[in-house]
């Protein structure tokens, strides 16, 4: 995989957590780096499709009864 070099600036103290947890799970700064931003770039993500969700089911709710049909097959018994 190419990778790029970036530049990016962190207060100090930040700067040594980074590099106190690097130690701690024996990987380096930049891959450390890299995963935070791909976990944070996920939860973005998932956080974008559950507002989507609140938002359609604000504007179209569940009717009752609407699901009843999974009830028959559900591995928990019906409220």
């Amino acid at each position: 995989m190419l990778m790029r070099v970036v530049q990016i600036t962190l207060e100090p103290e930040l700067l040594g957590a980074v590099d106190r947890t690097a130690r701690q799970r024996r990987t380096t700064r930049s891959a450390l780096v890299r995963e935070a931003l791909r976990r944070f770039l996920l939860e973005l993500g998932t956080r974008a499709r559950e507002a989507a969700d609140r938002e359609g089911y604000g504007r179209k709710p569940v009717r009752p009864g609407e699901f009843d049909v999974f009830d028959a097959v559900t591995a928990w018994p019906p409220k």
